[in-house]
């Protein structure tokens, strides 16, 4: 089952199956998300307030256990690797 792409069912779709977006999903995306945003402002200050609490748990857990840390963001970059060095091969 296929949807139309540059649509954010179309982004949504490609998501489910584990791929990169089209430009014309991701476009679509972008506009779905600032317009949520612009009707809800309390979810953008929420939205920041949790990317900012987060990426500081992150940097304390980084300095506490740099080894494991390390170890574990070079696990992940395997299963995900760089999108743009992947497009360059």
């Amino acid at each position: 089952m296929s949807t139309e792409h540059g649509t954010y069912g179309g982004y949504q779709w490609h998501n489910r199956r584990m791929e990169l977006p089209c430009e014309a999903c991701l476009v679509a995306a972008r506009d779905y998300q600032r317009r949520f945003r612009a009707l809800r402002p309390a979810t953008r200050e929420r939205d920041r307030w949790w990317s900012r609490t987060r990426s500081r748990a992150f940097e304390r857990l980084a300095l506490e256990y740099p080894e494991r840390f390390a170890e574990i963001l070079a696990e992940v970059r395997q299963v995900d690797p760089d999108p743009v060095l992947a497009a360059r091969r």
